[in-house]
């Protein structure tokens, strides 16, 4: 008979039984009479009389199925209360006395066995994905175990139009150690703390040296006398176009020479070139992480969404402070896959694994760039924790805003020896800055609250980007980690 089966026909017996013997004078009946004529309910809801030949189980018995009842309902994911069944001695016409030794001895047995099971740690699932959080664990942050993975853009994308997946091929290899990192992005709140306990002003916040600013200043007037001697020479829809260059380029150096940052803005109209960015990226100077949208707008009720509108230098200088440091692209991945075998998502294989109407992170709905309906509930960045997390308990790993790490961007950062080392932190800073650049970049993961299905599809954990040191940007923040000496490996 199958087991569970049989548990069960044993309990229904004696949950049938229990009013009946409970009765004192029911009890007292018994004895007098036997144990003829009781009657006791089948599964069918019909009455059966007893046979005569097994006797219900007396005092010990009910006591013993109250104690497994009542610590069962304790204990409902304890396993040992099987076993316990199994231990109850079957009640058949011996002496009373006889009868009433075995019930004892079964019952201190059970009660033994019920005690040991009951003080057993629970069982995981071999296929879940857990780490350890040692009781002394950083506040906010979670451990990642140490172990290998594999690194790079979804196989789908590899011959695709995402931008944000061109440069993550190949896929190969890598081995981290373990880590902490923060459980989410670093929020206003968390970047007020650090401004006021410091003084800091970001990037954004400013003025351009005087080097740099006669810098732009002469490449403006470049481009502005390029730019007229194109329209002198077109007619039509490209003069138009041309004419409209022109004019955003006078209105962002009449801004002045703080930096500020690049703001997202709807596009007016149909797009003149759809690979043309500076048709819905605008250079705000007033721009900074206490304006995240621009002039007139504040930190009010953003308290606990990611700070945004920083730079690398910005991100590390937070990090420092707060005893931390950024993570490396290898470990960041490695975070944001929560142990799942190279999905194209954080959260697993479908892109919608709770229904259509149930989004995962937030990103982009609708017509790109014209149009965001908001399906997700946002419009920019929405506060932390507000979606799922993945299997480490990492929220927005995908979508919200992009997040800076450690790492200098090259385009080609995989091709190289640097990518399948151990612990990989990515290129030199000479090898991933050409001689003609002047600007550090770095690599942001995890895509933004501006990512489409139809453009860059930056919510994949294998998507990496890059973020330079003058271009903080209204959908780009962080989070931090840290180094721990020793952690489990997967």
């Amino acid at each position: 008979m199958d087991v569970l089966v049989f548990v069960e026909a044993k309990l229904s017996r004696w949950r049938a039984l229990l009013p009946a013997l409970s009765d004192p004078l029911m009890r007292e009946k018994q004895q007098n009479d036997g144990p003829k004529n009781i009657a006791t309910r089948t599964k069918s809801g019909t009455s059966r009389e007893n046979d005569g030949k097994t006797k219900p189980p007396s005092f010990p018995i009910i006591l013993f199925f109250t104690i497994f009842e009542s610590t069962r309902r304790l204990f409902p994911e304890n396993n040992c209360f099987i076993p316990l069944l199994v231990l109850m001695p079957p009640y058949t016409q011996h002496s009373y006395e006889s009868r009433l030794v075995t019930s004892v001895f079964g019952l201190l047995t059970s009660l033994s066995l019920l005690i040991s099971c009951s003080e057993a740690p629970p069982k995981t699932s071999p296929d879940e994905t857990t780490t350890s959080t040692p009781a002394n664990a950083p506040d906010g942050m979670v451990l990642i175990p140490g172990g290998t993975y594999q690194r790079g853009g979804d196989d789908e994308e590899r011959e695709g139009e995402s931008f944000s997946h061109q440069t993550a091929y190949p896929v190969h290899e890598v081995q981290v150690d373990a880590f902490w990192i923060d459980e989410t992005e670093v929020t206003n709140r968390q970047f007020m703390e650090f401004v006021e306990a410091t003084g800091y002003k970001t990037f954004a916040e400013r003025p351009l040296p005087e080097e740099r600013a006669s810098e732009l200043d002469q490449e403006t007037k470049r481009n502005l006398l390029r730019l007229e001697l194109l329209a002198n020479n077109a007619t039509g829809q490209q003069r138009e176009e041309i004419l409209d260059s022109i004019d955003r380029i006078l209105e962002a150096s009449e801004e002045g020479h703080f930096a500020g940052a690049i703001i997202f803005a709807l596009p007016e109209g149909e797009l003149s070139d759809p690979q043309d960015i500076s048709q819905w990226w605008k250079i705000v100077p007033e721009a900074t992480w206490r304006t995240p949208g621009g002039p007139g707008t504040t930190l009010e009720g953003l308290d606990d969404h990611p700070v945004v509108n920083v730079t690398y230098e910005d991100a590390a200088a937070y990090a420092e402070w707060a005893g931390k440091r950024l993570p490396t692209e290898a470990e960041w991945e490695k975070a944001a896959r929560g142990g799942l075998d190279h999905q194209p998502y954080v959260w697993g294989k479908e892109m919608f694994p709770e229904g259509e109407d149930v989004w995962m992170a937030n990103i982009w709905q609708g017509k790109w760039p014209h149009e965001n309906s908001e399906a997700d509930g946002y419009f920019t960045t929405s506060p932390v924790k507000s979606f799922p997390p993945n299997d480490y308990g990492l929220y927005d790993m995908a979508g919200n805003v992009w997040e800076i790490v450690a790492d200098y961007y090259h385009p080609n950062a995989y091709q190289l020896a640097s990518a399948t080392e151990p612990n990989s932190s990515g290129p030199t800073k000479e090898d991933a800055t050409p001689s003609e650049e002047e600007i550090e970049a770095h690599v942001t993961k995890g895509g933004s609250f501006l990512c489409s299905d139809v453009w860059c599809k930056g919510y994949q954990p294998g998507a990496r980007e890059r973020i330079d040191n003058e271009s903080p940007s209204n959908h780009t923040g962080f989070r931090c980690a840290m180094d721990v000496s020793t952690a489990p490996s997967e």
